[in-house]
């Protein structure tokens, strides 16, 4: 944006002319910056499907099949599909092939804000664990053990969504960032990095989520009790962060946590901390126990509706094997039924009244059902159907579908 390549209002159809949405007007007028303020009115793809975009070349094409929901600018919706190609624009603004959309990304986020900053513990990465030895292990939850966040996760891949979620670091480093926010676009060593302009444009508040906050280009901008905050959540793989600027005191606070119900915590330790100040009125401590406990409820909801945590292998053993999209269904030794997916997605699979919930492992177990069920259609063929039960509602929302394509019939002796 400073090397005035583009502007905020650019149309991302000027950049590249086979820019396509689902709707042709959309796809000509469509700006940069209804890229990053949840504003585009499109519906991102369910979050078990962020493992399809595997490439830039796959979400360039994808979008075109996502779903609008409102006309631009009416309608706040979170879509991390949609600000991912945000982060891709400065790169097509410079002609990169949409191929190497990330590997142009990956290398600008070094050379233009973690090596100005100084922030050597951080990259754009999947496999966080080439960083240091000394990596935070996650917690999530796995329902065949109990209603609590405490098994180890793994950590999934990005990929092409990497603008949206893919920044390994450290409290050091995101104290520097959070610094540089903080002084207008200045890092700790005096460096300017970015105009006051441009940055001050991502914290303004455009589209509104609530009576009190509207997002930004990448931020909440939340106004309580005559109190300016900017502010930005973030949650993958059992790890939960939260980062607040009260830019009037020149006061920031970073709060991380590894464990999948951590928000809990983070927010209340935000809220105490800008209370202490006099910045405004916190939340009480009471409402946060009492979403915990709600939290909590829903879990052992979700547990009570079990019926087996070793299903029946007979009933399921002709839909064992591969399915499209690397996925796997194995019945292993111990009487136990596998949802894999290469080699970072693994969750029991347990038999309930209405289908197989996935049972751990799951960033949105928290608010959600999710199941699998598993047809054979008229022509003998196979597959598999995931969906949601949202908390609170009875209706279910569609996440996949995909055809058994390797069968491995499940070899079944008796349970013990």
């Amino acid at each position: 944006m400073d090397a005035r390549r583009f502007d905020w209002d650019t149309t991302v159809h000027s950049l590249r002319g086979d820019f396509q949405l689902p709707d042709a007007r959309l796809s000509e007028t469509l700006q940069v910056q209804q890229l990053m303020n949840m504003g585009s009115g499109i519906l991102d793809i369910p979050f078990l499907q962020y493992g399809d975009q595997d490439s830039p070349e796959y979400l360039w094409h994808s979008v075109r099949d996502l779903k609008v929901i409102a006309p631009p600018e009416t309608t706040y919706h979170y879509n991390n599909s949609i600000y991912a190609l945000g982060g891709y624009v400065g790169a097509l603004a410079q002609g990169v092939p949409i191929a190497g959309l990330l590997d142009s990304y990956t290398s600008a986020m070094k050379a233009r804000i973690f090596d100005p900053i100084g922030m050597p513990a951080s990259a754009v990465t999947d496999e966080p664990q080439t960083l240091s030895r000394n990596l935070a292990t996650p917690y999530v939850y796995d329902l065949t053990e109990d209603a609590i966040p405490r098994h180890p996760g793994t950590f999934g891949p990005v990929r092409a969504l990497a603008p949206a979620a893919s920044v390994a670091t450290t409290m050091n480093d995101m104290s520097r960032y959070l610094i540089t926010q903080l002084q207008g676009g200045v890092t700790p060593n005096g460096k300017r990095i970015v105009s006051e302009t441009n940055l001050e444009k991502t914290w303004e508040g455009q589209i509104e989520d609530s009576p009190i906050s509207r997002y930004g280009l990448g931020w909440f901008d939340i106004h309580i009790d005559g109190s300016r905050l900017v502010s930005h959540p973030g949650s993958i793989d059992g790890f939960k962060t939260e980062m607040t600027m009260l830019p009037s005191a020149g006061i920031g606070l970073l709060i991380f946590s590894n464990s999948d119900s951590g928000s809990y915590v983070e927010h209340r330790m935000r809220d105490w901390v800008l209370l202490s100040i006099g910045a405004f009125q916190a939340t009480s401590l009471e409402d946060h126990l009492e979403a915990y406990e709600k939290q909590k409820v829903f879990l052992s909801s979700l547990r009570r509706s079990i019926v087996s945590y070793k299903p029946d292998c007979a009933q399921i053993a002709d839909f064992a094997g591969g399915y499209e999209k690397d996925w796997i269904v194995q019945y292993d030794d111990d009487h136990r039924l596998w949802l894999t997916r290469d080699n970072y997605y693994r969750v029991p699979l347990l038999l309930t009244d209405d289908g197989y919930l996935l049972g751990g492992g799951w960033d949105d177990l928290t608010l959600s059902s999710p199941r699998a069920v598993f047809v054979r259609d008229g022509n003998g063929s196979r597959r598999m159907d995931l969906f949601r039960v949202d908390a609170g509602s009875p209706v279910c929302v569609a996440l996949d579908s995909v055809r058994l394509i390797a069968a491995k019939p499940a070899s079944c002796t008796a349970a013990p």
